[in-house]
């Protein structure tokens, strides 16, 4: 058969050439097959008395916690709470264990994965399989230790490999970059002659779902948990407590009702139905996906399991036969799964999965010379980030979201359900899990069904893509913009998406980059657009090197901020207002930094939120306002991708006060305009009216006017430089956008974007919450404890007092390397020859020319010096992509580490 690959980020499937390759192989499956999936009882297999189940038992009245849903994340999550000492943990399933979508899953488990959270999870999935169950259980789980074998077609593709693999060194997961003439000693059935290369990893592997879920079962019935077979959800009961929030109360089954307080959704494909029984919706949609299994290969048995990302298709060792499968561009979308549907499966439709056995088939010859055996194709969840949906609903207090996991929940839900226990248990997983939490999606788009039905399709296609750090959507565009979109457009704006926003990513001269409607990659008849200005300059970003032009106009926008002003349009930026006659009293509770102090209103302050462990929930600027007719509202700006989540965390830590608060969103409402940069005084100065003087104060809020419109100017800075956030009521945003530039152009001055925005103020120091600061970073730890009073009560206030005069186990550093290297984040840090942390986020800081990242170092226990003495004492490297970068170490950015600028002082005394 030909060849068919295609680089996934420059996605485009010919239809054509599918529908030839599933004539072949309807004609190879007629010919060969021996059996042919439709419909499996597999009832027995396992025993209740085996896995801990208890069928025929009475439902008890009353539960701490009710799991729903017997699949691979439900039995881990079960299994953990537990352990945990939930107390009464009930889990139900309204037909067997795995029943749903995890009995045909794959089972395939890949140490190497992208970013350090997942690695972190896969990796205690695999210590649960190997180690951990089998103790506990005194009985295998079914694991098998395969090895794992990622191809690449091309440089880039090995690049990202490298990336993930120099991650891997931090967790001290094994793993191997092969030359393409080194492939045949791990596989000697493909043809290696295809690739440049591969990586490896010799401990990855297969697991089975029944023994892993038997396993789970049975350690949580040891461990004091119930688990009932045959027991469906008919309704959840909720009430209001006495703050007039709602709660779970009681959950209604089959076989009769139990009061509880928490539920906790891991209802797979049937989720989205658990969760309208509370009437709220979740983002998940649900499509059909499959694989075939081969008749027996001759040496088989030895391979290791291989993705060929390019091909978007897997082949899994299972005996001596191979299991193929993969994710094509027009996937068959599921409108509902029938209740009913246990151990179901749908009719293969091999015009849409025979461009994946013909790619298996050019891979490994060999399989084009053997029959198929059965075939495979069931419903599995997918979200609209390729990202799974955990944590308590915001709306609705006790109901736990577990769903979505992109069918990956057999490699993710032993680690995964470890963290949504403790997030249950505990109200806070043990390490950061923003990129999974249900708060990070605005509401507005949750019931959007075009957005979820475009996004999802999107990252089901692309689900081998590579993980680019900038790269861009093209489904699910334009549905948040603000007023200035169309202005900015005109201008050469590059947008990207953010939170639903269109914010200028940055500038360009050439044509005009518009995201158009989504295409579907010509899939469903579609047609591709052609001359996509938008698309080709994305490519550019489909690198791990400098993305030449994009870089060029990055570096424009940079130097023009550092030398003259630069105009950031920051709407999209969260703006959520703190009022009501206990509004006062609200902030004292939530921020670390008494924002109330100040006897002057209209004044701001940087601060943070906390958990209660001391876990930065988020770093962000409060201003102090006067309203005139009760107590003081407080304006918060928090990051355009943070606002629901801020939004949440403001919930749980007042919800039960008592207090008379409310918190109002105004995001959509205002538009914010960052005027940036040495020469933006003068900017100013020649367009506000009123007191000139107090309205340029370091720090302070004031209403002032631009060409007759009311707008509030605060002294400002996220990127390191005397600046000014300008703000107007949206309707009037064109206008005071036009006057700000027309002066400024006369200044020298340009628009800029994010991209800038992102280098800048790292170059700077300025942190970025959920890189720089997490909320498993504390305030000693990041070096922000000045922004912790000491001497009054707040939330996390107990914890920051006992980390105060405490070692540190890791401390934040900056790091400079001289060679020119992009770095973007999650390189290695090397002190003296070992690893001894990872970089959280890194730019090009074009104003020194130099690579910037900041970073942890971990702090030894026995070491005798300070803190501070151990970070400059020791040497570093900085490793990317298997390359290690002489690196030099800060305590504060090597760029205005005194911060003069903001000051307005741009020459050394």
């Amino acid at each position: 058969m030909m060849r068919f690959i295609r680089r996934c980020n420059k996605l485009h499937l010919n239809l054509d050439k599918q529908k030839y390759f599933a004539q072949s192989v309807r004609l190879l499956s007629t010919l060969n097959c021996s059996r042919t999936a439709t419909k499996f009882n597999l009832h027995q297999h396992s025993s209740s008395r085996k896995n801990g189940t208890n069928s025929t038992q009475q439902l008890p009245t009353e539960a701490d916690v009710v799991v729903i849903g017997g699949g691979s994340i439900g039995c881990s999550t079960t299994y953990h709470l537990a352990k945990y000492g939930a107390g009464k943990v009930v889990l139900l399933e309204k037909d067997k264990l795995t029943a749903g979508t995890t009995w045909h899953t794959a089972g395939l488990l890949w140490r190497a994965v992208p970013h350090e959270f997942e690695m972190k999870i896969v990796d205690d999935t695999r210590t649960l399989m190997t180690t951990i169950l089998p103790q506990e259980t005194d009985s295998e789980t079914g694991w098998i230790q395969t090895g794992g074998l990622f191809t690449a077609n091309d440089q880039t593709r090995l690049d990202s490999y490298k990336r993930m693999a120099t991650l891997a060194k931090v967790f001290g997961i094994e793993t191997h970059i092969l030359s393409a003439a080194e492939i045949p000693q791990v596989h000697h059935l493909l043809d290696s002659s295809k690739y440049v290369g591969a990586l490896y990893n010799p401990l990855d592997g297969t697991m089975d779902p029944t023994g892993a879920c038997t396993s789970y079962t049975k350690a949580a019935a040891k461990y004091g948990a119930q688990v009932f077979e045959g027991c469906g959800v008919e309704g959840i009961d909720t009430r209001l407590d006495d703050f007039g929030i709602q709660r779970v109360s009681a959950v209604k089954t089959s076989r009769g009702s139990i009061k509880t307080g928490q539920v906790i959704n891991c209802a797979g494909v049937w989720a989205p139905n658990i969760s309208q029984m509370v009437h709220i919706a979740i983002p998940q949609v649900t499509y059909r996906h499959a694989y075939v299994v081969t008749e027996p290969i001759e040496g088989a048995r030895h391979l290791p399991n291989v993705r060929d990302h390019d091909g978007s298709v897997y082949m899994k060792r299972q005996g001596d036969t191979l299991q193929v499968g993969g994710y094509e561009a027009n996937p068959i979308f599921c409108k509902e799964v029938a209740d009913d549907f246990a151990f179901g499966l749908y009719t293969l439709d091999w015009d849409v999965f025979g461009r994946h056995l013909a790619i298996a088939c050019d891979a490994m010859p060999i399989i084009a010379k053997t029959g198929i055996r059965s075939t495979i194709c069931g419903p599995e969840s997918f979200t609209p980030d390729k990202q799974p949906l955990c944590g308590e609903s915001p709306k609705v207090r006790g109901f736990f979201f577990a769903s979505g996991f992109n069918s990956g929940g057999m490699m993710l839900g032993g680690g995964g359900g470890k963290q949504i226990a403790l997030w249950a248990l505990r109200g806070k997983p043990e390490i950061d899990m923003f990129p999974w939490d249900i708060r990070r999606f605005p509401s507005s788009l949750v019931t959007n069904k075009t957005w979820l039905t475009e996004r999802s399709h999107e990252t089901y296609s692309k689900h081998y893509c590579m993980s680019f750090p900038h790269d861009q959507p093209l489904a699910g565009r334009n549905m948040r913009k603000d007023a200035l979109h169309q202005v900015l457009l005109d201008r050469g704006c590059f947008y990207e998406e953010k939170h639903g926003w269109e914010r200028p990513a940055y500038f360009t001269d050439g044509p005009k980059a518009e995201v158009k409607k989504y295409d579907f990659y010509g899939a469903y008849d579609n047609k591709i657009h052609q001359d996509y200005q938008y698309k080709t300059l994305l490519n550019h970003e489909y690198s791990y090197r400098y993305p030449g032009p994009v870089h060029e106009a990055i570096s424009k926008e940079c130097v023009t901020c550092r030398t003259s002003c630069a105009v950031f349009n920051s709407s999209s930026l969260g703006k959520l207002v703190l009022e009501g006659p206990d509004a006062t009293k609200a902030a004292k509770l939530l921020f670390s930094s008494d924002v109330t102090a100040n006897p002057n209103c209209n004044t701001s302050t940087y601060t943070l939120m906390l958990n209660d462990k001391g876990g930065i929930e988020s770093d962000l600027v409060v201003c102090k306002m006067d309203t005139g007719d009760h107590d003081f509202d407080y304006f918060m700006t928090v990051g355009g991708a943070t606002t629901e989540y801020c939004k949440g965390h403001i919930s749980d830590v007042l919800s039960t006060s008592g207090l008379n608060y409310n918190v109002k969103d105004r995001t959509e409402e205002l538009a914010t305009l960052s005027l940036q940069g040495p020469k933006s005084r003068a900017v100013l100065k020649e367009l506000i009216t009123g007191d000139v003087t107090k309205s340029l104060q370091f720090g302070h809020f004031a209403l002032s006017n631009i060409v007759g419109i009311n707008v509030g100017i605060l002294r400002r800075s996220f990127v390191g430089e005397l600046g000014y956030e300008v703000s107007c009521e949206s309707q009037h945003a064109v206008k005071v956008y036009e006057a700000i530039m027309g002066v400024a152009k006369k200044h020298g001055g340009r628009d800029a974007g994010y991209r800038a925005m992102e280098s800048l103020s790292i170059e700077a120091g300025f942190h970025h919450w959920g890189h720089s600061v997490r909320t498993d970073d504390s305030p000693l730890e990041s070096r922000l404890l000045h922004l912790c009073n000491n001497d009054r009560h707040y939330h996390g206030s107990a914890a920051v007092a006992e980390m105060r005069g405490q070692r540190p186990k890791k401390s934040l550093a900056f790091f400079t390397v001289d060679d020119q290297v992009q770095l973007f984040g999650e390189e290695i840090i090397w002190r003296d020859g070992k690893v001894v942390g990872f970089t959280r986020n890194g730019v090009h800081a074009f104003n020194i020319n130099k690579g910037v990242g900041m970073g942890y170092v971990d702090i030894p226990e026995n070491d005798k010096s300070s803190v501070d003495d151990y970070i400059l004492g020791g040497k570093y490297e900085i490793e990317r992509n298997f390359v290690k970068h002489k690196a030099n170490v800060y305590l504060n950015s090597p760029f205005d580490p005194k911060r003069r600028r903001v000051r307005g002082l741009f020459k050394s005394t």
